[in-house]
């Protein structure tokens, strides 16, 4: 039988509370027995709820499922890069998630990370955050791009879910301009 509990960070408010409290945003760990092996390890989540339904897929059946290979984010943008040419999308396009696989490249070395499960929905948020565009172009070039990307990854299994998806897109208002004020349009002959 296997139990979670929180393994609280050294500065959390509840760490004196013992690892019965649930309530706060510490690591879940997991301690116990499965298939006659003893266990004891940190689930990599925080949410109380999927640490629940992945102990008991794993009870159920008997053993813990075989992990996939990690992947880097340098292997994502090529498979991702390499689909995207083979969907013969418009040069510009392509350019796009060019330039945007750099930008990600670049904020990944900055900031230590290798692998897509570690691009979360903080980090993702931090990611956009750096973005130097205004903000029609953080939505068409970068946003509109980044989606993607973590999309086709999800399909593929590579990262358990998509963390742009908890994002709302950059808000972008449109002023239209016309060529003449409601005053010049009257003074042109025939304007009203």
């Amino acid at each position: 039988m296997l139990t979670i509990y929180r393994r609280h960070r050294k500065a959390c408010k509840h760490r004196d509370k013992g690892r019965d409290h649930r309530h706060c945003q510490c690591p879940i760990w997991v301690d116990g027995y499965l298939g006659g092996k003893e266990m004891r390890e940190s689930l990599k989540m925080r949410d109380w709820q999927r640490a629940q339904e992945t102990v008991r897929e794993w009870e159920a059946e008997d053993r813990r499922p075989l992990q996939p290979e990690r992947k880097t984010v340098v292997d994502g943008w090529k498979a991702f890069l390499a689909d995207i040419e083979a969907r013969k999308l418009a040069d510009g396009t392509v350019r796009k998630y060019k330039f945007l696989d750099r930008q990600m490249e670049d904020f990944c070395l900055r900031h230590g990370f290798k692998f897509l499960d570690e691009l979360d929905l903080s980090n993702v948020s931090k990611f956009r955050a750096e973005w130097k565009d205004g903000p029609r172009s953080r939505r068409e070039e970068n946003w509109n791009g980044c989606a993607p990307f973590f999309v086709s990854h999800r399909k593929r299994k590579w990262i358990p879910d998509n963390p742009a998806s908890d994002l709302t897109s950059p808000k972008v208002t449109l002023c239209p301009t016309l060529p003449f004020s409601h005053e010049e349009m009257v003074r042109i002959p025939g304007g009203n």
